[in-house]
């Protein structure tokens, strides 16, 4: 999920909703955690959540329990610090 290429949409969309007399709409956006470290992710997640993104699937790739146990932990310590 690329927020510079989400935001226009994500404003258009509102425009649309408002125009319609609609609420607000959700916006779920789907990808993966950056390969980077912790902060990346927090960066990512933040900069999604300031252009109207409300929800994030996070994708990622996994041949067993415990690399997905991986991925899971990483997007949990993520989230902690985005408060």
């Amino acid at each position: 999920a690329d927020p510079a290429k989400l935001a226009p949409e994500i404003e258009q969309l509102r425009a649309l909703a408002q125009a319609a007399g609609r609420p607000r709409p959700e916006v779920a956006a789907l990808g993966g955690l950056p390969a980077g470290g912790i902060a990346q992710g927090v960066d990512l997640l933040g900069a999604l959540g300031e252009i109207g993104v409300t929800r994030f699937i996070a994708g990622g790739r996994y041949a067993s329990a415990d690399e997905f146990r991986v991925l899971v932990e990483r997007l949990a310590e993520v989230r902690s610090h985005l408060g």
